[in-house]
């Protein structure tokens, strides 16, 4: 009898009549003592498919973390100045508007990445003049003083206010979100996802650990009404500028 071999598991096992197939290790003969093809190492590649996806799914993970918190470091300081402007019931506002200004440039760099581009690269310095009118507007504010009745209904930064800030201070994160999208996959682009909503989270809460602060709360009630205009005028500016207007 000629040798019997299987491509993937069986080795040559010569002219031995009698003899059944040699098999590597691993693998195992059915019945009629031919090789079959319920091999381990299909198992086992399973295994090294499942450990490498994981050591992606880590990987993407940790590009998510990094890429949020260096294109989102600026807004800590924000938000503690909004934190440190809000009272009571009107934290809850700055954490609405922060998810919904954040949610937008989401939205935005989502569909750039899957070729909608509704945000084209020339719109991006004009986005400076959103917190340059909302700072402009809180330095009259500040100059003119609120009387009793705007005191008593201003409980602190509106949702819109601080989503139209978050905005505006994030948009040029669009231009570094869309290719870095655009080249992920669909599972990737979830994680992304997920990831960065999960962190403004994260970063309200430091906001408000940093507004609590004795010290930085103190500062802030003095000198609040007026480092809230110059954040927001600075950042707009700084938007134009760095858009070369």
């Amino acid at each position: 009898m000629a040798g019997v071999r299987c491509g993937r598991c069986e080795v040559d096992s010569g002219d031995r009549p009698s003899s059944r197939p040699q098999l590597r290790d691993g693998c195992r003969a059915d019945s009629s003592g031919r090789a079959g093809h319920h091999c381990h190492s299909f198992s086992h590649g399973a295994t090294l498919g499942r450990e490498y996806g994981a050591r992606v799914d880590l990987g993407v993970l940790g590009q998510a973390v990094g890429m949020f918190a260096v294109t989102n470091v600026d807004d800590i300081v924000i938000l503690a100045v909004f934190f440190g402007q809000a009272a009571g019931n009107s934290t809850a506002k700055v954490v609405i508007g922060q998810y919904l200004g954040f949610a937008a440039i989401l939205a935005i760099s989502v569909a750039g990445a899957l070729g909608a581009g509704l945000l084209p690269p020339v719109v991006l310095p004009y986005l400076g003049l959103l917190p340059l009118l909302l700072g402009v507007r809180a330095a009259w504010q500040a100059w003119r003083g609120p009387d009793d009745d705007e005191q008593s209904a201003s409980g602190g930064p509106t949702a819109l206010a601080v989503a139209a800030v978050t905005f505006a201070n994030g948009g040029d994160n669009v231009g570094v979100y869309v290719p870095v999208f655009a080249n992920a996959g669909t599972a990737a682009l979830i994680v992304f996802v997920v990831v960065f909503l999960v962190l403004v989270g994260v970063w309200c809460a430091l906001g408000k650990f940093f507004a609590t602060r004795p010290v930085v709360a103190r500062a802030l009630a003095r000198w609040g009404h007026v480092l809230l205009p110059v954040v927001l005028i600075g950042i707009g500016v700084l938007i134009l500028v760095e858009g070369g207007l």
